[in-house]
């Protein structure tokens, strides 16, 4: 079920997770070490869509309802922490990067983008504000098997009550 998610490259907040997005967690700890990133986690599973202070307002079938998902902000390797305003920096419409962005960040974000594994928010479609949610990563579990997504979703909350 819902368990503590732990790495050496991971700091913030603990990372709860559901023992099935283990192998998607140490994936992206493989790319987090192939790019020379750590990662602040700021969200895991969560039991409301209700979030304070949040960017992109929470989807009803998220991921991070059933602990497939992770919110969290890059350290690059000069430890410059990269947030939801820095990280929104791919341009759907003209398919290219800022160029602020560090070598070491572009290549975490391009190893997940070219998984079969991990999604990136940052692709997400924008909302009406324009905001993508390049904080976010998950295994699309809700759009790959949302039967799967269904019965932890009923698991969890029952164990809830």
């Amino acid at each position: 079920m819902i368990q503590e998610f732990t790495h050496k490259l991971l700091s913030g907040k603990p990372c709860m997770i559901h023992d099935e997005f283990i192998p998607a967690m140490q994936l992206f700890c493989r790319y987090l070490e192939l790019s020379g990133c750590k990662a602040l986690i700021t969200s895991s599973y969560r039991e409301t869509t209700q979030v304070a202070g949040a960017i992109v307002k929470p989807a009803t079938r998220g991921n991070h309802l059933v602990g497939c998902a992770i919110d969290c902000n890059i350290y690059d390797k000069k430890n410059v922490l990269w947030d939801s305003a820095a990280l929104n920096v791919f341009s759907p419409e003209s398919k290219t990067y800022n160029p602020k962005i560090t070598n070491e960040v572009l290549t975490l974000i391009n190893l997940v983008r070219r998984s079969k594994t991990l999604r990136w928010g940052g692709d997400f479609n924008p909302d009406r504000k324009g905001n993508t949610d390049p904080v976010h990563f998950d295994d699309y579990l809700n759009g790959r098997n949302p039967e799967r997504w269904d019965e932890i979703y009923n698991e969890l909350h029952q164990e809830q009550q």
